[in-house]
């Protein structure tokens, strides 16, 4: 039987056009509102239907829509309204996403930094209620699934969003990122959201008490029994459902961590050029997710990420197993010299394909959406040594 599945990630739907009247900050950075449907149409065909379509994170951005009196939502009814919001403003891709579904291809959200209001099981219900998910669907229905952290298939792929390993977009808890009804936001999020209150073009904004109740780190007051139950319970439960082992598990999540002075030191060396930004630092981090995987018995061929912007694929030295970067279908993409940029569509709009008919001769595509695929060997190397030039 033939396996196929289809990323992407870093779509970043939030208000459309009307987000730019609340200042730069909520300006949707979102602009294929025919050309996604038009690809998700595309993999309807039956001789492309993916069985799983996986969204690797940051597919809705949250932290673009504003929340009333407040710097992000504080509760379950703040962030469905939020979701609400969104689905209004994208009607065809929520209109395509829902077809693909209801032709049996499985959706799998993973959580990113920008959509961990996902996280929330009232989130998920409502999600699910948008796509037309059946009512009776669980958390772990087969229509539409969520995934907080990882998402591995075994003998074929390890994904997740990437943030884990970017110190200033991680979560101390990424499986738990709530305490006290607080969802944990990390280093860099606060930093934009305090820019982009002071450029806030509406009044009406949030106080400014509020304002430093929703800086505060949640991880400075998260108690150390809180901290010692997730990795007692919580990480093995984890582990349980995704088909790992609880100590490579441990090292995955230790990979991430990190603490504020190496987080400053690593910034400061970032901006003197002494050091690797995370788009950089990515294929040594997969090296180090393979490397785990292995000595586990748990090996596969293929580690990907998203979160960076760049798409990739890369050959690995030293593992046997390759990177890959799902890249953006947002304005906001990251060439290899650094920055921001908007820049033309041969440069977005990337997904990757992942096929495998038994067990041997896993195959790996990384395409750019053009009106119809085009695979773009600028995006290939064939070693780690070559990522600058292939990002």
């Amino acid at each position: 039987m033939r396996e196929r599945l289809v990323l992407v990630s870093d779509i970043h739907l939030s208000l459309g056009a009307a987000g730019a009247q609340y200042g730069p900050r909520f300006v949707d950075e979102f602009d294929g509102d025919e050309v996604l449907p038009a690809f998700l149409n595309w993999l309807r065909a039956d001789d492309r239907r993916p069985s799983h379509l996986v969204l690797l994170g940051d597919t809705l951005d949250f932290l673009r829509v504003p929340v009333p009196r407040a710097l992000y939502a504080r509760n379950d009814a703040e962030a469905v309204q939020q979701l609400e919001q969104i689905a209004a403003a994208h009607p065809k891709v929520f209109e395509a996403l829902s077809a693909v579904m209801n032709d049996g291809t499985t959706i799998d959200f993973v959580v990113g930094n920008h959509d961990v209001e996902l996280a929330r099981p009232a989130v998920q219900r409502k999600l699910r209620t948008l796509l037309g998910a059946p009512e009776h669907s669980a958390p772990d229905a087969v229509a539409v699934r969520f995934h907080l952290w990882g998402y591995y298939v075994p003998g074929l792929l390890y994904a997740e969003h990437g943030n884990h390993y970017h110190d200033v977009n991680s979560f101390r808890r990424p499986l738990t990122p709530f305490h006290a009804k607080r969802t944990e936001r990390p280093l860099a999020t606060r930093v934009h959201s305090v820019l982009g209150q002071a450029r806030l073009k509406q009044s009406g904004g949030p106080p400014l008490h509020q304002v430093f109740a929703d800086l505060l780190p949640v991880d400075r007051v998260v108690p150390r029994a809180a901290m010692d139950d997730y990795y007692a319970r919580v990480l093995p439960q984890y582990a349980a459902a995704i088909g790992l082992p609880v100590l490579t598990v441990r090292q995955l999540h230790e990979l991430g961590r990190t603490s504020t002075l190496a987080t400053a030191l690593r910034i400061a060396k970032v901006r003197l050029g002494h050091d690797l930004s995370f788009r950089e630092a990515a294929p040594g981090v997969a090296t180090s997710v393979h490397r785990a995987l292995a000595a586990a018995g748990c090996a596969v061929p293929f580690c990907v990420f998203g979160h960076s912007h760049a798409a990739c694929h890369l050959r690995l030295p030293d593992v046997d197993g390759e990177y890959l970067n799902t890249g953006t279908w947002s304005s906001d993409y990251r060439p290899a010299t650094g920055g921001v940029q908007h820049v033309p569509d041969s440069q977005r709009r990337t997904w990757i394909e992942l096929t495998r008919r038994g067990p041997d001769n896993p195959q790996a595509k990384l395409l750019h959406w053009a009106g119809g695929p085009v695979e773009n060997p600028s995006h290939r190397s064939n070693s780690i040594e070559g990522a600058v030039e292939a990002t």
